[in-house]
């Protein structure tokens, strides 16, 4: 009875919708079996694929973004070839749409990241349009970015209770923990342990493809540890172990990495959870700065020192940012309007002063490098409103309150704080990290904040 109420539910229009597609499964899985004994069951699968995405939309979301963060298609080659992220997304995409012509929706929620957000998409197009290379930055620009900006418009679009925030929130956790624990088994290895590749430079954990840099793998985790550290501290009922557990092999992979980026955001991250509990200022900074210490130490960052660096001199690799930074800065200087173009950093560096085509490895002069003013006041603004939401909804959860949904909201601004300390330190202006903080946050703002949004 409960299962015929759920169905009835749907409503009318999604009655006929869920009906044809559990006929038409029965009409393909009859002709399936001319291809194969078993063919019938993947038939039948995808229709409860396709009723489960009428019935909850966004569980196909969620599977699109653990495809996208955990870079399912590198563990699995032949998932790439079949174009499963994009079957995914154009799925997510689809069922959105789907959904508000059933339920005979035009309009999107409104916050105030939106604004913002298109922006900053101007500010990048206008950049494509005056690149020294407009060719690949058009490429660049919507082969990847727009694809995360349609990406955030799903997350707060699609994601508008509370329990489906904090599953997203979790998602998230359980992902960097199955990253956390394949960087940890990597370096007790020594070599990949799915391609047998050796570790960069020898000692530090990666993944594949477009986590291959240490760096890169290191801002992913941070996306789930401040929240697993909190969870942790706060939740009362059995989770707590559970969650430590998690937040024990998250914090392995980061140090796994050696990323000194990643570890300065682990202490942001830290510092900003501890200060609940910590009244004396002096402490607090006490405390942040021995967890750097210990956390550096052990996670062997003083092996990778050169010998400038023993003679007390900067390393190669601090002079080599420094430099790209002040090469980046006179890139601005002399095209601040719309900068070099999207995603042209690296060929115009090469042009610079720099001997090789390097990344700047600092997310905000990337951007100021590639866009200009155009696209880097969108960009710090959305920083702004980010922090300033994140915090203010973490001091509305009420003292004595606890579980996942609480953790959630309290670990936000630690979260940013870890992430938008690392993104100084690496090349993220573009990628989907940022900007899925961004959508969470908005999303936190509509559920937790209503009478905020316009």
């Amino acid at each position: 009875m409960a299962r015929t109420r759920q169905i009835i539910g749907l409503g009318w229009n999604k009655q006929v919708l869920f009906a044809s597609v559990v006929a038409l499964s029965f009409v393909l899985a009859y002709a399936a079996l001319a291809v194969h004994p078993l063919a019938p069951l993947g038939v039948v699968a995808l229709s409860w694929g396709v009723i489960l995405g009428i019935r909850w939309p966004f569980l196909i979301l969620f599977a699109f973004v653990s495809f996208t963060l955990a870079r399912v298609s590198e563990f699995v080659p032949a998932l790439g070839q079949a174009s499963l992220g994009k079957i995914l997304f154009a799925a997510t995409a689809g069922l959105f749409v789907l959904s508000k012509m059933l339920a005979r929706q035009a309009f999107f929620v409104s916050v105030p990241h939106n604004k913002w957000m298109v922006l900053l998409v101007i500010g990048a197009a206008a950049s494509v349009l005056t690149s020294t290379d407009r060719g690949a930055s058009f490429e660049s620009l919507t082969s990847g970015f727009i694809k995360v900006v349609f990406l955030y418009f799903l997350i707060v679009n699609m994601i508008r209770t509370e329990s489906q925030a904090v599953g997203f929130q979790v998602l998230i956790a359980v992902i960097c923990t199955f990253l956390g624990g394949y960087a940890l088994l990597a370096q007790v290895l020594g070599v990949d342990p799915v391609t047998g590749q050796a570790l960069v430079e020898e000692t530090r954990a990666g993944l594949q493809g477009a986590l291959g840099d240490p760096n890169d793998l290191a801002l992913v985790l941070l996306m789930g540890a401040p929240f697993l550290l909190v969870a942790a501290l706060d939740t009362r009922t059995g989770y707590r172990a559970l969650y430590g557990a998690m937040l024990l092999i998250v914090v392995g992979g980061i140090l796994a990495t050696q990323s000194r980026g990643g570890l300065l955001g682990l202490a942001a991250g830290f510092g900003l959870v501890v200060r609940r509990r910590v009244r004396s200022r002096i402490v607090l900074v006490a405390l942040v700065l021995g967890f750097l210490a210990v956390m550096g130490y052990a996670a062997g960052i003083h092996d990778r020192r050169t010998a400038q660096a023993e003679k007390g001199e900067l390393d190669e690799s601090a002079q080599g940012r420094l430099l790209a930074w002040e090469v980046g800065i006179e890139m601005f200087a002399a095209r601040p309007i719309t900068g070099v173009g999207f995603d042209q950093f690296a060929p115009n560096a090469l042009n610079s002063r720099m001997a090789d085509d390097k990344e700047p490895h600092n997310s905000f002069i990337k951007l100021l490098t590639e866009t200009g003013v155009l696209g880097f006041i969108p960009f710090v603004v959305l920083f702004w409103i980010t922090a300033k939401w994140a915090l203010r909804t973490a001091r509305a959860v009420p003292e004595g309150e606890t579980g996942s949904s609480a953790a959630m909201r309290r670990a936000a601004p630690a979260v940013f704080a870890a992430v938008g300390v690392s993104a100084f330190f690496l090349n993220h202006s573009w990628t989907w990290f940022i900007y899925i903080l961004h959508a969470q946050t908005a999303v936190n703002m509509g559920i937790f904040e209503p009478k905020e949004m316009v």
